[in-house]
Parts: structure tokens; sequence; C-alpha cells
């Protein structure tokens, strides 16, 4: 029912609804523990780093969701994961969340960022099994934007391709 008297802003947004039903099974699941940082790739001297966040509980090999920053490929980082509800979401669905930083244009061409992405998934799986329980066989991405459109390019550059993938706002469809 909807009264045409009501604000629009009292009618919640999908993602508001999803968190609201979501709501009991974040509040259950285990605080995580700290994010860890790790330095993925070295360019000359610049070192490209990776948060990794891992749901609390054993250290059996869970899958993975790569979250791809947004930014127009000119700005954004790792740390735009850390309000964004996907973190919340997939570790209380067992994930591994992985946000890797990748070179920025300008100073950047497009060729560099997307070798930044194959190397991020080639990095989590042969590295990941170890350092923090990755499982490299189920291993998924997601981003907003330009990292939507990087979700959809390691959807096409990425061998073995990701399980699935979560494009909000990318260029491209």
């Amino acid at each position: 029912v909807v009264n045409s008297a009501m604000p629009r802003s009292f009618f919640p947004t999908v993602s508001g609804v999803v968190a609201l039903l979501l709501l009991p099974a974040l509040t259950r699941a285990e605080v995580p523990p700290p994010m860890v940082t790790f330095t993925y790739r070295t360019v000359g001297a610049l070192e490209i780093k990776a948060d990794v966040h891992r749901p609390a509980g054993d250290a059996r090999l869970r899958p993975v969701l790569v979250y791809w920053h947004g930014g127009s490929l000119i700005n954004g980082g790792r740390h735009q994961l850390a309000n964004h509800p996907f973190k919340d979401l997939f570790l209380a669905a067992g994930f591994i969340v992985i946000a890797p930083d990748y070179r920025l244009a300008p100073e950047s061409k497009l060729a560099e960022i997307v070798a930044d992405v194959e190397e991020a998934f080639r990095w989590i799986r042969e590295k990941g099994p170890g350092l923090f329980g990755a499982d490299p066989g189920r291993m998924a991405c997601a981003g907003g934007s330009a990292g939507g459109y990087l979700t959809l390019v390691a959807g096409y550059r990425v061998k073995p391709r990701p399980f699935a993938m979560i494009v909000e706002m990318g260029y491209g469809d």
C-alpha cells in the first residue's frame, strides 16, 4: 500500500530491503579476524597490495570473492570495500573477501591495469591456499563502475574463469 502523503525517502531501497533480510544472518555470524594486507605484485619499486578478509572459524579452504574498486580507473583503492555490504554478506556466507589495488590511469595504460587483474587471480590461486586458505577452484569476482568493468575483463581474460561475476554499474553488459 502506497500513501502518497509519505515522503519518497520513507520507502526502502532494494539494497535496504536485502540488508534487512540478511541482518539476522549477519548478526549471528562470527566476527571476522582483522584484515591482513599482502603485496601481490611488485612492478619496479611499486608494491601493489590486496586486503584479505577471512571469516572466523576453522582453517578449511574457502571460496573467494575478489572485489574490484570503482573510480573510473583513475582513482579509488582497496579501502572502498570497508563499508560495502558485499564484504559482510560474503564473509557471513563463508567466503574470503579480497580487495586488490590496481595501477591507475593515466599513469598506467589499460593493458597494465588488465595485467594487474590477471596477476591478482594468479597470486590468489598460487599463494592463497597457503597464506589464507583460498580455494583456487571456487573464485568469484565483483565490482562497481570501473570495478564492474574489471570484473567483466576477468571473465574474459582470467583462466580459469571466475565461477561467478557480480557487476554493479560496470561499463558494458
